[in-house]
């Protein structure tokens, strides 16, 4: 494995991101009154270590409810078929949605959530989305990007995996 990016850097990503959805939440609450909490939902389990850093950097007079959504398009390092296996647990009648994910690689599992969560019974009132890192060929353009990446490498370490292995690492890896 080759070193990609430092815990240290990964966590300037997170403050950067978690400062955009602070400015975006304050102008919003500043022009609307608007005080009902932020709901970032992580995409499992990738995002998890993304997740509870990001919502940990977010001020804390910004209300914060967190859930999670899993799902599978991978099998291993395949491509495999989409399918949503839990849906959030929370009510999200009028909320204000995040989806948060660890990489944005195609944008189908992160487009597919959106469309899910948009035609169903939630009500959701806005939903956004947030990834550490995206593809620069990614046919989906998340709301919070934290840093683009070249489409050969298969990355490692902060929640992301080669077959269930390495989401531990707190630095990312590429994958020789």
């Amino acid at each position: 494995m080759k070193l990609y990016l430092k815990h240290k850097k990964i966590q300037k990503l997170v403050k950067e991101i978690a400062g955009e959805i602070s400015r975006v939440y304050y102008l919003h609450k500043m022009q609307t009154g608007y005080t009902k909490p932020i709901h970032l939902i992580g995409v499992m389990h990738g995002a998890m270590p993304f997740l509870v850093a990001l919502s940990q950097a977010i001020p804390k007079d910004i209300p914060l409810v967190i859930d999670t959504i899993n799902c599978t398009s991978y099998k291993g390092t395949i491509k495999g078929k989409f399918n949503i296996t839990m849906m959030p647990s929370r009510g999200m009648k009028d909320a204000w949605v995040i989806i948060v994910d660890d990489i944005v690689d195609t944008g189908e599992t992160m487009e597919r959530i959106v469309l899910r969560l948009g035609r169903s019974q939630y009500g959701i009132k806005n939903i956004q989305t947030c990834t550490l890192l995206k593809r620069y060929t990614a046919n989906f353009y998340p709301d919070y990007v934290g840093k683009f990446v070249d489409n050969l490498e298969w990355f490692v370490g902060y929640g992301m995996d080669d077959n269930g292995l390495s989401r531990n690492l707190k630095d990312i890896y590429i994958k020789t």
